[in-house]
């Protein structure tokens, strides 16, 4: 156990260490005891601590190293519901997402509690938690987020954080369009988003 709930995410277990992506109260950095890597130089092992993990962070992010392999240790749990649990996830993530969409999954990073101001806890969910974090999507179905377009991005008519390439979009269109939902909820919440995705040069 302690990984079970990241069943379905797309992409590799590195890129995934770099993003400490999770879901559903887990992480990838959860269970993880050390990462191995190369550092231009030389193979060395990377402690928890040594890898800065915290929300979507990592030292990872700011380095050109290679991640080679992972050190676990796992939560001893009975297999039948660990593969329940996991199957469950998989049905809700296809249920919410097309794996045929072409979009990056959610866009935009959720925001932790302690970074809303409290003049806007007002406008949130009374009854819901999120683990300690207000998902995106929130603010930006309050700002009308839903089936807006740049160019040939379209925001889900279904979810205010996914922006889909409906065929040809450029990363003018995708730059433009986060700028304008940046700053809609900025303006409206007082909560500055940031992206979930990276930008490459």
């Amino acid at each position: 156990g302690g990984l079970e709930s990241l069943s379905g995410i797309p992409g590799s277990l590195g890129g995934a260490v770099v993003g400490n992506a999770g879901a559903y109260g887990q992480t990838v950095s959860g269970q993880l005891e050390a990462v191995e890597i190369f550092d231009g130089k030389g193979i060395r092992l990377l402690t928890k601590d040594e890898c800065g993990f915290a929300y979507r962070e990592s030292v990872f992010k700011n380095k050109s190293w290679l991640i080679l392999s992972l050190h676990y240790t796992l939560i001893p749990e009975d297999k039948d519901v660990l593969n329940k649990r996991s199957r469950e996830i998989i049905e809700t993530r296809n249920k919410k997402y097309d794996p045929t969409i072409k979009c990056p999954g959610s866009f935009f990073k959720n925001i932790l509690i302690e970074n809303v101001p409290k003049t806007s806890f007002k406008f949130l969910p009374k009854d819901r938690d999120y683990y300690g974090k207000v998902p995106a999507w929130y603010f930006l179905d309050q700002v009308g987020a839903r089936g807006m377009v740049e160019g040939g991005i379209r925001i889900a008519d279904f979810h205010g954080n996914l922006l889909m390439n409906t065929g040809g979009a450029t990363f003018k269109d995708v730059s433009t369009l986060a700028d304008k939902l940046k700053k809609l909820v900025l303006e409206k919440f007082g909560v500055t988003l940031e992206e979930e995705i990276r930008y490459i040069k």
